[in-house]
């Protein structure tokens, strides 16, 4: 028929087509469940005090600051440099304040305290929240912090309850920690049989349900909890700035290729075509 496409390349296009959303696919979760796995990230000692309530071990890791050394012997005071500097410099009084202060050395430490002091004087102290973010864990359990939350959101600065992400029932215990892990397991099954196309309409509903699990934490929720939404939905981002809407339209586009996997099947070539597992819709010659 004039301008119809054959049937031979309408059914090279069904074949085949899926193989490439496939592809993207597996690389993009392989990538993302390994990432949770072998990056870390720090955490606070609140944090850490949720993790371990949990059941997931959290010790101080390489990361963590090293512990004080021990105060040495006092010795002499060291000798007067010929250019001392600007931190170690006395500062002399001037004629108007032994006028008024006649305790001219209290006059001068009370300078010298305005003064910035070394950086190797400067010791953390125990409980800083500079330190105690030295300490380190994998990026499962921030989904894991994530998820409790969202379950947990606590109150805003009027003293209102936010809306809850996440049921409470399994935002906390151990549940955070087994959907952490669940998310993880799915994201790097789900891209290895999408990688080698078995079980492919099964592995692409595990990432689709990640995909719609990820918008609603990471997008649509938070949007919806702080009453900054367009079309009841949608976060309220400036309708052209690129970078705002850029994580969003990222998953969405994730979302899509799942699915449309999942209808498709895995196409051509594919474990599910050569053990017979592709059903009617892989098969069809049209």
């Amino acid at each position: 028929m004039p301008g119809g496409s054959s049937p031979s390349r309408r059914s090279f296009g069904v074949l085949f087509a899926p193989v490439v959303l496939r592809l993207a696919l597996a690389v993009t979760f392989i990538w993302a469940g390994l990432g949770k796995i072998v990056a870390t990230m720090p955490i606070d000692e609140g944090q850490a005090a949720k993790l371990a309530s949990m059941g997931v071990n959290v010790g101080q890791g390489s990361s963590a600051a090293p512990a004080s050394a021990p105060a040495s012997e006092p010795g002499p005071p060291p000798a007067p440099s010929s250019a001392p500097g600007p931190a170690h410099s006395p500062i002399a009084p001037t004629p108007e304040e032994r006028a008024v202060r006649p305790d001219a050395a209290a006059a001068a430490a009370d300078a010298r305290e305005g003064q910035p002091q070394p950086a190797s004087a400067a010791q953390p102290e125990p409980g800083d929240p500079a330190a105690a973010s030295q300490r380190k864990v994998r990026r499962i359990w921030g989904l894991a912090l994530r998820i409790h939350e969202s379950a947990s959101p606590g109150v805003d600065h009027g003293g209102t309850p936010r809306m809850k992400l996440w049921p409470e029932a399994i935002g906390s215990g151990n549940w955070p920690r087994y959907f952490a892990i669940a998310v993880v397991v799915a994201e790097l099954g789900g891209g290895v049989l999408l990688a080698l196309g078995l079980l492919t309409r099964l592995g692409a509903l595990a990432l689709a349900g990640v995909m719609l699990g990820a918008m609603w934490l990471d997008q649509i929720g938070p949007a919806m909890q702080a009453g900054t939404t367009v079309l009841w939905v949608l976060p309220a981002h400036d309708a052209w700035d690129v970078a705002a809407w850029r994580p969003i339209l990222w998953q969405l586009s994730l979302l899509c290729a799942a699915v449309a996997v999942a209808l498709l099947g895995a196409g051509a070539p594919s474990l599910d075509r050569a053990l017979g597992w592709g059903g009617r819709g892989d098969d069809d010659d049209l």
